[in-house]
């Protein structure tokens, strides 16, 4: 079968005069959608914006998330009311209402019976665009409603050259890429220190093969609500290390290429290390208590050590 991404589909679209009303973005990573909804909402409205802050948007672009960047939140009062707006609002002619959900699997379930009935009889000329990093948590209704598009993770190559532009080191650009999949993510949680954060872990990895609980000391120091993020952060990293044993070769840095052939000689699992840290940062957003399962996800990494 032919590997439709999502320029041709949109393209063909257009050609065909077969516009989707509901587009169903779906990706397995900390995936940024905005290249892609800005794509498709430029695309259909011949338009040129340049990123999502709902404050330089137009009327006819709303963004509804759960973050803090002035989008609005995924509850029902919310999305009720920009349907009741979207039914009595004219745009200008030939343009699309665009109504973009973010983390489609993180809104509530009241929220997710408003969004299913106005799917099922959308408005003239307005467009749903969802997002998710979790596909198998979104329901099987919304995804039966859906146009769906897989979104591929951004080249490292890209994000280095991205972050490059940000005024990071080269050194940070290119250890942060191999650790990151989404460039956004990196600049909102990387703090000035990160950099020496992380190549600190690395040198406790090291030790932690002599002794285990040197990694768990220093990873538990950073276990409180303040240090969050960079426990986080810390984390992902470690999960980045753990994989180099597997991806030797592909390494252009000396000191984690060295890292790298000493992990090869480890007398324990280093790729079960790798699926606990998957898994607790694939669950992180549950509405399970965070510490406790950080807590029990460094116990489970100490286990396998010993």
């Amino acid at each position: 079968m032919k590997k439709q991404n999502l320029e041709y589909i949109i393209q063909h679209s257009l050609e065909q005069n077969k516009i989707n009303h509901c587009y169903l973005l779906k990706s397995y990573e900390k995936v940024n959608f905005d290249k892609s909804i800005l794509f498709i909402i430029n695309a259909l409205n011949k338009s040129n914006l340049k990123n999502l802050n709902q404050e330089n948007l137009p009327a006819n672009i709303v963004v509804f998330n759960k973050s803090d960047n002035g989008n609005l939140a995924l509850e029902k009062e919310e999305i009720v009311k920009q349907f009741e707006l979207t039914s009595l609002s004219t745009f200008q002619e030939n343009q699309y209402k665009f109504l973009v959900f973010e983390n489609i699997d993180q809104a509530s379930n009241a929220a997710l019976n408003s969004l299913l009935k106005t799917i099922e009889n959308p408005s003239k000329n307005v467009i749903f665009i969802l997002t998710t990093n979790k596909f198998n948590k979104v329901l099987s209704t919304i995804k039966s409603r859906s146009m769906i598009i897989n979104i591929p993770s951004t080249n490292k190559k890209e994000i280095e050259k991205e972050l490059l532009n940000n005024n990071l080191s080269p050194r940070e650009s290119y250890l942060f890429a191999q650790i990151f999949t989404d460039t956004k993510q990196i600049l909102s949680t990387i703090k000035p220190y990160t950099l020496d954060t992380f190549l600190e872990l690395k040198n406790v990895v090291e030790n932690s093969f002599k002794n285990p609980y040197f990694l768990y000391a220093y990873l538990i120091q950073y276990l409180k609500k303040d240090t969050k993020q960079d426990f986080l952060n810390l984390i992902y990293a470690l999960k980045y290390f753990y994989s180099l044993s597997w991806n030797v070769e592909k390494n252009e840095d000396e000191e984690l290429k060295n890292l790298a052939k000493k992990m090869k000689n480890a007398n324990f699992d280093l790729y079960d290390c790798f699926i606990v840290l998957s898994d607790f940062l694939n669950n992180q957003d549950s509405n399970l208590n965070f510490f406790l399962q950080a807590e029990k996800m460094l116990i489970k990494l100490m286990e396998i050590y010993v």
